[in-house]
């Protein structure tokens, strides 16, 4: 009787591992490049080490992490799988608009190009008066070639704003309460510091920057 006790337990045991094991996978992988995500992505899944960012666009330390992000990704092109998400503060009353200009570049082809601008001019925009943010925005979408009236019906559009508010309600049922969080292969990491902590051991471990030819 002791003897199919303890079977029992050991059963009962690997099967909540099992269980706890698909949970923490479905609930934490990055999305798939045929998913909403997909524009947003750089690298290839197969690559062995996975980022995903939350981030905010008037999030200073965020605009840090992106420079940061863009160094490590012209050196190895083929060691990581960047993701970002979008993570708006309600304290920052201009970044879920910025998102939503970001994803509408995104279904243009242009979501790096209008990203970058953003971050690169973002003392100019996220200091701006209410609603003289979108004159910059403007500007942003003229400057990298994109569609204005397509970016506008794009920007009205519920469907845009549903997908933004999707994104944040997932990082909070993931315990994600501010910016810049990432999961790099599977572990939060919040914060610059602790984000260049973690890479310099996954991402240059006794090796030299790639070349490309």
């Amino acid at each position: 009787m002791q003897k199919l006790a303890v079977t029992v337990f050991i059963v009962l045991a690997c099967v909540l591992a099992v269980l706890a094991a698909r949970h923490f996978f479905f609930r934490y992988k990055p999305l798939t490049p045929d998913q909403s995500t997909a524009l947003r992505t750089i690298g290839k899944p197969d690559m062995p080490v996975w980022i995903v960012e939350y981030f905010d666009y008037q999030c200073v330390p965020c605009g840090r992490a992106s420079e940061l992000i863009d160094e490590l990704l012209k050196k190895y092109p083929s060691r990581i799988y960047f993701q970002t998400r979008f993570f708006p503060l309600q304290n920052h009353p201009y970044a879920f608009d910025a998102a939503l200009y970001a994803e509408c570049a995104s279904e243009q082809g242009k979501f790096w190009e209008f990203h970058k601008s953003l971050f690169s001019n973002q003392s100019e925009w996220s200091h701006s008066q209410t609603y003289e943010f979108k004159s910059y925005f403007e500007k942003y979408v003229k400057g990298v070639g994109l569609d204005p009236k397509r970016m506008e019906s794009c920007v009205q559009n519920e469907h845009t704003s549903g997908l933004i508010r999707q994104e944040i309600e997932t990082a909070k049922s993931m315990g994600i309460s501010s910016t810049p969080t990432f999961y790099i292969n599977g572990q939060m990491v919040v914060g610059i510091p602790a984000l260049e902590e973690v890479l310099s051991r996954l991402v240059v471990p006794e090796t030299t920057p790639e070349t490309t030819t």
